[in-house]
């Protein structure tokens, strides 16, 4: 970092080290109330969203669960079919998912993959909800239910992203040079 006004030959060494050590350069001028600053970047740089869309990067690891959520699921849904009402209607809807994705994977041999096997999944999870209650429904099931097709598929990277582990820097910005505006 330095500021103005400053000697061109100190300007010059400043330059030289931070393009040898590829460092960031800044550079700041004041005058009474105007001022400006200008940043000097090694390379070039990608621009990430840090705030992706949240239903993007939704991973619930429905498919590949770790072993204490495994446990944790299998030890609500003991006997499911034999309690009360009360704790029917309140078992977790990630549960829930994750309990019908294993007897699924029992009796189909994997999970569901494909939209016509989500949807008959999705069909499996709403036939087990009780409906002889005031509500007539259980709200858990519902949104068990609601979440089958956008949660119950293998993590990926978005494009944005496999972008930037795929980006290489081009011949001009790569041989960096803090006088260039171009990169």
């Amino acid at each position: 970092m330095y500021s103005f006004p400053i000697e061109p030959k100190t300007l010059a060494i400043v330059n030289q080290y931070a393009r040898k050590h590829k460092v960031p350069l800044i550079s700041i001028h004041s005058a009474g109330f105007y001022s400006y600053f200008r940043i000097h970047l090694p390379g070039t740089f990608p621009i990430v969203d840090t705030h992706p869309d949240s239903t993007a990067t939704t991973d619930l690891r429905l498919l590949n669960p770790w072993p204490e959520l495994s446990s944790f699921a299998a030890k609500l849904t003991t006997d499911i079919d034999r309690l009360d009402a009360h704790k029917h209607g309140h078992i977790p809807y990630l549960v829930l998912l994750l309990h019908y994705l294993a007897q699924w994977n029992s009796t189909h041999g994997s999970l569901p993959s494909t939209y016509k096997e989500k949807t008959a999944f999705r069909s499996t999870v709403a036939d087990a909800a009780r409906t002889n209650n005031a509500e007539g429904g259980e709200e858990n099931y519902d949104e068990a239910v609601a979440a089958v097709l956008k949660t119950i598929s293998a993590p990926s990277l978005s494009s944005s992203v496999k972008e930037v582990f795929d980006y290489q820097p081009d011949e001009v910005c790569a041989s960096w040079q803090p006088n260039l505006m171009a990169c």
